[in-house]
């Protein structure tokens, strides 16, 4: 695809958001016409104008790095925001632990934040508060934050489930799987340059044959389908570290990799 093409379907998009063109005349103009047909069948459940469909529309259509430089490029105005994404997928997801949980439990940060961290569930005083990694392993994860010279307003913050299992119990395939597209699409706006896993829950969403005893701290470059990140650490989770000395020591160590990580993604 060349980059006209590209600069083309980006200039048109306000137009396609506000339906003042039809996403025929879109795919012509912007020369993506020979795709029409794979459009139709993905836009053709719902309402092809919506946040979700536009979403998949740049998924589909552009590499990983033009979904970064698409959402790092467009206007304000025409962003699918992490509001619109919490809004619709709370009404939306079909997870069963939203019948015991408090609340949904929404990530938390800088929605331009160069790094995403993905723990796995809320716990109980997540659920009460309504925000993740309040717990003592979310103090420990500040800690650790401030030892490299980060704090929480840099960083975005989210889970696998968006709602709290009962007794904190891990959570069961179908939970993740009924919260996936909620957490893909929160990353596909935030277009982070690394995401760090935060414990084997998380890194296993991603990649499922992975040991966490033996994948922490090691810094994963692989392009995966629907998601526009392509740099990935897995760590040892806050809350498990904790009561385990020699855990904790590794995952203070695994910590400082993280800028390490962002300076190798920068000079490539």
């Amino acid at each position: 695809m060349r980059m006209t093409s590209i600069e083309a379907a980006i200039s048109l998009l306000p137009d396609f958001f506000s339906a003042s063109i039809s996403l025929d005349i879109f795919l012509k103009k912007s020369g993506l016409a020979d795709t029409a047909a794979i459009m139709a069948s993905r836009c053709a459940v719902g309402n092809p104008l919506s946040c979700r469909s536009i979403n998949l529309f740049v998924s589909i259509f552009f590499s990983p790095n033009m979904v970064l430089w698409y959402h790092k490029n467009m206007p304000e105005s025409t962003r699918h925001s992490l509001e619109e994404i919490n809004v619709y997928w709370q009404e939306h997801c079909a997870c069963m632990l939203k019948n015991t949980a408090t609340r949904a439990v929404f990530g938390n940060g800088n929605p331009q934040a160069e790094v995403v961290f993905i723990g796995e569930a809320p716990g109980k005083k997540e659920d009460e508060t309504g925000v993740p990694f309040v717990g003592a392993a979310g103090k420990f994860l500040d800690e650790m934050l401030e030892s490299i010279k980060m704090e929480r307003s840099d960083i975005y913050i989210t889970n696998i489930v968006k709602y709290r299992p009962p007794n904190n119990r891990d959570p069961e395939p179908g939970e993740k799987e009924d919260c996936k597209d909620w957490l893909h699409e929160e990353l596909n706006t935030i277009a982070p340059k690394l995401i760090v896993f935060l414990g084997r829950h998380s890194m296993n969403h991603f990649f499922p044959d992975l040991k966490i005893s033996e994948a922490h701290g090691k810094l994963i470059i692989k392009n995966i389908t629907g998601i526009n990140t392509q740099y990935f650490l897995p760590l040892y989770h806050p809350a498990a570290a904790l009561y385990n000395g020699g855990m904790r020591t590794e995952l203070l160590k695994d910590f400082q990799k993280i800028p390490l990580a962002l300076k190798k993604i920068a000079d490539n």
